[in-house]
């Protein structure tokens, strides 16, 4: 089939080889080939194409991707100064924390959440030095909300995981259990996913309506258990979305011009400390 995961693991593992050599714009091609591989609609020529929030699915390689097209890109504008590939490079690095939101969602074990929530972190220091560049290079304040956004999301996601749902279920059993029906539930529903791929390929239309069925009485399960963790835990689902958007954007803005006040959000990283203050589209971005 033209859109596969192995082709698309081979194209990543060559750009990473290309990379290696310092060749940049074949590390791109090859980038670029492999999210081809994931969601065929995607131009193979145009590095500045993404694939659309809905093309994308919870799996490695496109978190893989994205991250190395930001990081090549931002090379290239510190090499060559075109205001292009750094545009390139925070845009990749967005794409990047679009998936880290669904693959977050997909995720089973509080240990690979755990790792996962580390990875972002270090991903989320690059991205934010990509943003301060083009704040710095475009002079344009929405840039600046942006980097708010994405520095707010790291922040949670990493508290989320290290603190809240870590030590939420290791205090509560009732919690415990609940969650480790839902990582089964996910678990099975994964299997029979990979199942309705199967059959469909096969055309075997008994197997496919038999585990559409099966996956649908999943479904059922897991939102009938999303509704009781929901209800005993209210602040698990709250931090399950660690992105800050429309409503409480807003709600946010509102509160610092009622009140007067101004923000000031910072984040340590391992090389800077990135500092925003003041409030939504009056932000100033320093390190």
């Amino acid at each position: 089939p033209k859109t596969h995961r192995s082709v698309a693991r081979i194209h990543a593992g060559l750009g990473n080889s290309y990379e290696l050599m310092g060749q940049n714009i074949k590390a791109l091609e090859c980038y670029q080939l492999s999210l081809q591989s994931m969601v065929s609609t995607i131009s193979a020529n145009d590095f500045t194409v993404n694939p659309s929030k809905s093309e994308i699915y919870a799996d490695v390689v496109f978190g893989e991707a994205f991250i190395r097209k930001g990081i090549i890109a931002h090379n290239l504008f510190k090499e060559k100064g075109a205001g292009l590939w750094l545009k390139m490079s925070v845009e990749s690095y967005l794409k990047y924390f679009e998936w880290v939101e669904i693959h977050r969602s997909e995720q089973f074990e509080f240990d690979i959440k755990l790792k996962t929530a580390g990875e972002i972190h270090r991903n989320g220091e690059i991205a934010l030095a990509a943003l301060f560049d083009l704040c710095d290079n475009d002079k344009h304040k929405n840039w600046i909300d942006t980097a708010f956004v994405l520095m707010d999301q790291t922040k949670a996601i990493v508290l989320a995981e290290e603190r809240g749902f870590k030590d939420l279920a290791n205090r509560n059993p009732e919690m415990r259990s609940l969650l480790k029906e839902q990582n089964a539930l996910k678990f099975q529903r994964s299997i029979f996913k990979s199942g309705i791929e199967k059959a469909q390929i096969d055309r075997n239309t008994k197997d496919l309506m038999r585990l559409k069925t099966r996956l649908t009485e999943l479904d059922q399960r897991s939102q009938l258990l999303d509704h009781e963790i929901r209800d005993l835990f209210p602040s698990y689902r709250t931090q399950a979305s660690a992105k800050l958007e429309g409503k409480v954007m807003a709600r946010l803005e509102n509160k610092v011009k009622s009140g007067n006040a101004g923000l000031l959000s910072y984040f340590i990283g391992d090389d800077r400390v990135y500092i925003i203050s003041g409030s939504p589209g009056n932000f100033s971005f320093s390190t």
